[in-house]
């Protein structure tokens, strides 16, 4: 499956396995909520965005990983948008299928980039339903010199198909001039 839009970015939707736990993000002992972190029936997504690209290397080897996010994109500098989840539903044989409708907007409101059904987990999913999994899908988005300074909004309907959810996700991201 390829999603790409090439008038104003680059993009590149990517698959990594996940292969570890990663714990809820904490800040002062208190777990981090916001627009970017939604929850139902057990089933918990978040949108996060990252210039790290180790990240997700380091992860797929377990232990003890850092995930740096960020929330100010530099120019010509890849950032991924990147999905965790937690307690997605599974059928008989123990496999999930979680898909995620992706949009970014540019700071006046126009699509910047679109992608649908993206698949963020299908099939087997061998992890205790609390611990935290890195989603499949990311989309690898590169801002050019062109593209206008202002902020850009992410938002994503992630949809456990298997329970029969759909959470809302937004997160927002600054370009400078």
């Amino acid at each position: 499956m390829c999603f790409h839009r090439i008038v104003a970015l680059s993009v590149v939707l990517l698959l990594s396995a996940a292969t570890s736990s990663y714990s809820q993000p904490m800040k002062d002992g208190k777990p981090v909520t916001g627009p970017n972190i939604a929850s139902k029936q057990g089933f918990t997504a978040e949108l996060w965005l990252t210039e790290h690209e180790e990240f997700f290397h380091k992860f797929a080897q377990g232990g003890d990983v850092r995930f740096d996010g960020t929330t100010n994109v530099r120019r010509d500098v890849p950032v991924f948008i990147t999905f965790f989840i937690t307690g997605p539903g599974l059928d008989a044989s123990g496999a999930a299928d979680v898909a995620a409708d992706i949009t970014v907007r540019k700071p006046d409101g126009t699509i910047y980039f679109q992608a649908k059904d993206a698949p963020c987990w299908s099939g087997k999913y061998p992890y205790s339903p609390e611990s935290t999994q890195v989603a499949d899908a990311k989309v690898k988005l590169r801002i050019e010199p062109k593209d206008p300074a202002g902020q850009y909004s992410v938002e994503a309907t992630i949809r456990d198909k298997i329970k029969k959810i759909d959470l809302s996700l937004k997160k927002t991201f600054d370009v400078a001039q």
